[in-house]
């Protein structure tokens, strides 16, 4: 039976593990999982991803061929990965809160000792791991060609992404297949109220235990860009423009592309222009921040956005809660922005 590596970030190491014939699975993604209430015991300071891993994680992995893969820049859960340490062994690659250009360097360090530490990673082929590649900027540019051409509702997008991530080396075929045809074949999604407010949002991961709360954005804004683990932010990857002609070249690449979410402020030369382009380039009319509660990657970013170019756009920070989402309280909260952004448009005409 083949071995799986569950991962907690999206990065095109996957392709390397999955080249030494690993079955991958972004941890966001796994059907099996349940709900994070039912574990009680884990100090509320810990994220909610470190929940995730010992209430749905830990209980589907094989403890004698599968393993956990931590790629992690959150101060909790890099302090669970100690704690984690006891209850099962597991694979751990840290992105240190600092500069980016100190980040980079750091990783490309780690990632280069854990592929030289692990035979089955060293005997992989430049040929193997340039075909993964390959394969992955066709699908990921084939699906970035049916977003730009209104072939998929978002949500439809969002859950389209991990089964790209989480492919094996069978089905990338079928998955090119299918997103060529709704390229070919389907009509483009017609819009039924073309006047929804475009927005931004801006947040660490998305999952089933906050599709509700999306589900009701959708219904309300237009959401033109994210910055969501699986989301549209994967579309916007660095994709590899020839193939590497060394490994050193793809570690490099990979460094990069771990550390690729252009909103992450948990890096301390966090470049706020970014996101003042993007409202700019795509009209965008107000910014929702998505905030799990005990969870401070974002939670200093309103400030910041509040001191940019930007500062007279509404921003609307929401907080969730793993334990229970307050979904009634939410809505009122998303149709109160709403209302914000479509009187603005009155005001200004």
């Amino acid at each position: 039976m083949t071995s799986k590596i569950y991962m907690t970030s999206t990065s095109p190491l996957d392709e390397l593990l999955r080249a030494a014939a690993f079955e991958i699975r972004h941890v966001w993604g796994i059907n099996e999982s349940r709900m994070i209430d039912d574990i009680d015991y884990l100090p509320q300071q810990y994220c909610q991803l470190s929940k995730y891993i010992v209430s749905s994680i830990l209980p589907v992995m094989d403890s004698d061929k599968d393993k956990l893969l931590i790629v992690s820049h959150c101060t909790e859960l890099n302090r669970f990965h100690a704690l984690l340490d006891e209850i099962t062994k597991h694979w751990f690659l840290e992105i240190p809160r600092t500069n980016r250009e100190h980040s980079l360097e750091y990783l490309e360090t780690q990632l280069t000792i854990f592929i030289d530490e692990r035979p089955v990673l060293k005997s992989i082929t430049l040929k193997e791991l340039n075909s993964l590649m390959k394969e992955r900027s066709e699908l990921l540019n084939l699906l970035k060609e049916v977003y730009i051409n209104q072939k998929l509702e978002y949500l439809e997008l969002l859950e389209f992404i991990p089964k790209i991530l989480n492919r094996n080396k069978q089905n990338g075929k079928e998955i090119k297949q299918e997103l060529t045809n709704l390229v070919k074949e389907s009509a483009p999604i017609i819009e039924t109220n073309e006047n929804k407010p475009a927005i931004i949002i801006l947040g660490e991961f998305w999952c089933d235990r906050i599709k509700p709360v999306l589900e009701f954005i959708v219904e309300k804004f237009e959401i033109r860009s994210d910055s969501f683990e699986n989301g549209l932010n994967v579309l916007e990857e660095i994709l590899s423009p020839k193939p590497f002609e060394t490994m050193n070249d793809y570690i490099r690449f990979t460094a990069a592309n771990t550390i690729k979410n252009r909103f992450n402020p948990s890096l301390l030369d966090f470049d706020i222009s970014v996101i003042e382009k993007l409202v700019t380039e795509k009209n965008i009319e107000g910014v929702i921040i998505l905030n799990y509660k005990f969870c401070d990657v974002y939670s200093f970013l309103s400030p910041l956005l509040k001191l940019s170019t930007i500062a007279s756009i509404p921003i609307l920070d929401l907080e969730i809660e793993g334990e229970g989402l307050g979904l009634e309280q939410l809505k009122t909260r998303i149709e109160a922005f709403e209302e914000c952004l479509i009187d603005r448009r009155i005001i200004n005409g």
